[in-house]
């Protein structure tokens, strides 16, 4: 596949892009090289302003979003869900894998006792709000309607 040879990646990143390419040509019954020949493809592969690794990131992340697009969608809604709570720097909130379950994590990143308070500090407004509500409100998520 010249496009391999293009993205010059790893052996396991050639094994992931042949899977979602073949997958992806199965379940819409076309060729591998129509998937390829996208005009998106197309431009990721070409572009001019990106380096190989670049290329690769982005040529992942587009064959990702054609093999899972439920699962893409719910992950940009989730991160723009995250971005319009305002979480302060140093903090995280991780969705279960796959949104499928209800096990989610906070993340507090400090280098001290001191940033840690901080950081805690500025959550608690946070989890205490209703805000917090939106994502857990999100469709899909039964039980929480």
């Amino acid at each position: 596949m010249p496009v391999l040879q293009t993205l010059r990646c790893s052996a396991s990143i050639q094994v992931e892009i042949v899977e979602h390419i073949n997958e992806i040509a199965m379940r819409d019954q076309k060729a591998g090289a129509d998937i390829l020949e996208t005009p998106h493809a197309r431009k990721i592969v070409e572009s001019k302003d990106l380096n190989h690794r670049q290329k690769t990131l982005a040529l992942r992340g587009f064959l990702s979003e054609l093999r899972h697009p439920r699962l893409s969608s719910r992950q940009k809604r989730f991160q723009r869900q995250i971005e319009s709570l305002g979480l302060p720097s140093g903090a995280r909130i991780i969705p279960p894998v796959a949104f499928e379950g209800n096990n989610w994590k906070m993340e507090l990143s400090f280098t001290g006792p001191e940033e840690l308070r901080k950081v805690f500090d500025s959550t608690r407004p946070l989890v205490e709000s209703e805000r917090l509500d939106i994502i857990f409100r999100a469709p899909g998520r039964r039980g929480r309607d």
